[in-house]
């Protein structure tokens, strides 16, 4: 009987693995009498529930692309109908207007959406192509910063920026200059001329965390934790401003591949303030893999032991010199000791003889 029961409980998991890889999460995988198998039973069920949220994640992803698409589609269908009917009253006289120089025009907006969503695509197919560089915050930021804001200061927005620290992280230049330009955009982007910008700087024992915060519109809170997916661009107010959604997914995923991060900080007055940060450097270790680490290590000796054994050398013989030089001295101070010794002897000689003769002399005399 219990050969029985365990035969079907081994069946009862064969089919509760089938239905998994067959992408039918829509079951509880939960049997009454799961016997031993009770712990397999709750790691398949969390797996079923995990496999089902990322299959959630992924329709909602496709559908924020697919409503991508319809919008731009959408826009471009508005220019080229802007466009047909400029061409109409053109053609007919209707007034004395540029209609050449307005047919231009909206042909640069239309190219300018392309042209932005090709940029986008290409920024988001990059990986990180250069190898970490070891810069100092203090001496490398200034420069990015002063092309960054510039299309802030063009548009007449006052710009803080605070005291950078003086500490070092490893970055790759072009992808986080990419991360830097891409938040000061959005900044004034959404910025009324005559806002404000502040650019903030803040250090932990192992970060370094830059922020950046403007005086518009801010980020609603329905669309507080979808503003780093991608083709995510928000409400009317937001998407008005010509955003694809693709520039935050990009930066979060630069910072990501950094061993930094990147989040959205809500404040009680109006505006935006994204925060990014990035490890703190100040040791070989700190930048390298155990095994890198290990690897630098046997190279330092093997480079190192040569000078390590003619030092050695040079200094077998620096101390032989000492030890002979030492056994000099102390051989002279002996022989310098005897010396006095043996004129001690000789004088107390000196004295005995002479008092033997003054007795001799007395008792002769006697």
């Amino acid at each position: 009987m219990a050969k029985v029961d365990t035969v079907i409980r081994i069946r009862r998991l064969a089919r509760a693995i089938r239905r998994l890889n067959d992408s039918e999460l829509s079951e509880r995988i939960a049997p009454r009498d799961a016997g031993m198998y009770r712990a397999v039973y709750s790691e398949l069920e969390e797996l079923r529930l995990n496999l089902l949220e990322k299959e959630t994640l992924i329709a909602s992803s496709d559908e924020r692309t697919q409503q991508m698409i319809a919008s731009v589609t959408h826009d471009l269908k508005t220019y080229i109908a802007l466009i047909s009917g400029y061409a109409e009253c053109m053609q007919d006289e209707i007034d004395d207007r540029d209609y050449p120089a307005l047919i231009r025009s909206k042909c640069d907006e239309m190219n300018g959406i392309v042209l932005k969503i090709i940029s986008d695509a290409h920024e988001s197919a990059d990986t990180l192509k250069t190898r970490l560089q070891l810069v100092n915050l203090r001496e490398w930021l200034p420069t990015v910063l002063s092309y960054a804001t510039a299309p802030i200061s063009d548009k007449g927005i006052s710009i803080s920026i605070g005291r950078i620290p003086n500490v070092r992280i490893a970055v790759s230049p072009s992808d986080f200059e990419s991360v830097i330009r891409n938040v000061m955009s959005n900044a004034a982007k959404y910025t009324p001329e005559g806002g404000r910008v502040r650019i903030r700087f803040y250090t932990s024992t192992q970060r370094v965390y830059i922020s950046v915060r403007d005086s518009g519109p801010g980020v609603s809170e329905e669309d507080e934790e979808h503003i780093f997916e991608r083709y995510f661009t928000g409400d009317k107010a937001r998407r008005q401003g010509g955003g694809t959604g693709v520039g935050l997914a990009n930066a979060k995923e630069i910072m990501t591949k950094l061993g930094g991060g990147i989040f959205y900080r809500r404040h009680r007055s109006p505006g935006a303030d994204f925060v990014f940060y990035l490890p703190k450097y100040s040791k070989l270790k700190d930048i390298l893999t155990p095994a890198e680490y290990k690897l630098a290590e046997c190279v330092l000796f093997l480079v190192g032991f040569p000078f390590v054994v003619v030092f050695a050398f040079f200094y077998m013989f620096y101390l032989a010199a000492i030890v002979a030089r030492n056994n000099r001295v102390l051989a002279r101070a002996k022989r310098k000791k005897n010396r006095e010794a043996l004129r001690k002897r000789k004088e107390i000689n000196k004295k005995n003889k002479k008092s033997a003769k003054r007795k001799n002399k007395t008792v002769s005399e006697k």
